[in-house]
């Protein structure tokens, strides 16, 4: 009887919880969530940006720093990629480039769709400032 109860409130009270967390947050592939502390890619300071070329990815659904860090993972694993910043609060991507690279705008789309993220717009800036 008492696992019976203890059961119970465990379905109770996590259930809701479990469901909620996961409404607000659409991915296509399962992901466990979890913080990163001393994550560099909290905020972009975008003066160590200029004159270099970049591309900067504006997205929405990018809401947790394991989502944000995987993504960036991924785009730093691609030789035309120097470093990946992410902001979460700005939902934005910036994607350095190797000097002399370009990508595609059809590469950034496909890997943002995959992971999940909604896109709203790339753009190209090519030494120059945000």
């Amino acid at each position: 009887m008492k696992y019976k109860i203890i059961s119970f409130l465990l379905i109770i009270f996590l259930f809701p919880a479990l469901v909620f967390a996961h409404s607000n947050h659409k991915h296509s592939k399962d992901h466990i969530h979890k913080s990163i502390s001393n994550s560099e890619n909290i905020s972009i300071d975008k003066n160590n940006i200029s004159n270099q070329n970049y591309i900067l990815v504006q997205t929405k659904g990018m809401f947790c720093e394991y989502c944000a860090n995987s993504l960036m993972k991924e785009f730093e694993e691609m030789h035309e990629i120097k470093k990946a910043y992410a902001d979460i609060k700005k939902q934005e991507i910036i994607l350095i480039l190797e000097k002399d690279k370009v990508l595609s705008n059809s590469v950034v789309r496909q890997k943002i769709k995959n992971s999940g993220i909604n896109l709203i717009n790339i753009k190209e800036i090519k030494n120059d400032k945000i």
